[in-house]
Order: C-alpha cells, then sequence, then structure tokens
C-alpha cells in the first residue's frame, strides 16, 4: 500500500479519530498508515466546506463522513470504506461518488 500514498487522502477529521481516538487499537492498520503518512492527510479546500456542510445535513451520516463525502464529490475521486455496507455508503452512491472496499482497493493497487 506505500507505493499508492500519492494516490491517498485523508481527511483531517477522519485523521483524528483514527489517531487519536482512544478506542482505536494501537495496531490498527489505518491508525498505523496515517500515523506513518502525514502527507495523505488533507484539509478542506475552500469549495468543499459548502458541501460538507450540506451533506452533514443529511440523516444518519457524521462529520467524519461528510468530510470524506465532501472531498472525494468535489474532487472526483473514489471513496475506500470498510467492509460493512451502511447508510453513509449509500448516500456517496447517491451523490455519484465511486465506493470501494480497502480490500478491493488494495487489490487495485
Amino acid at each position: 500500500m506505500e507505493h499508492r500514498t500519492g494516490s491517498i487522502l485523508i481527511s483531517e477529521r477522519v485523521a483524528y479519530e483514527v489517531a487519536d481516538d482512544p478506542k482505536i487499537l494501537k495496531t490498527d492498520p489505518l491508525r498505523k498508515f496515517v500515523l506513518r503518512n502525514p502527507q495523505v492527510i488533507t484539509q478542506f479546500q475552500d469549495n468543499e466546506e459548502e458541501g460538507y456542510l450540506w451533506i452533514l445535513r443529511q440523516q444518519g451520516i457524521d462529520p467524519e463522513q461528510a468530510s470524506v463525502m465532501a472531498t472525494a464529490l468535489k474532487r472526483g475521486l473514489s471513496l475506500v470504506i470498510d467492509e460493512r455496507h451502511t447508510k453513509a455508503t449509500d448516500k456517496a452512491n447517491n451523490h455519484g461518488i465511486k465506493t470501494l472496499s480497502w480490500r478491493r482497493f488494495l487489490k487495485e493497487s
């Protein structure tokens, strides 16, 4: 996965949640990846804040999900998700955001 770090962006909200949440194990692969690759953490661009607030108002979407959807939508990126099919997955697909599981992402890399 290291060779694709230029193709991966992680929103600040997700990075903070993964790296600093005491409920996330120190051995969690995403936590370790974020801590080893701070260059993949991205801030909102000016045109993404409005999309974030719009998506956040939708039922069943938390701030972290809204942040990655806004970034993916405005930048035309795919959204890598965990294995669970969630309401957020459906919302992302409804907005035209391509989603793929992290396992599929690793196979394609």
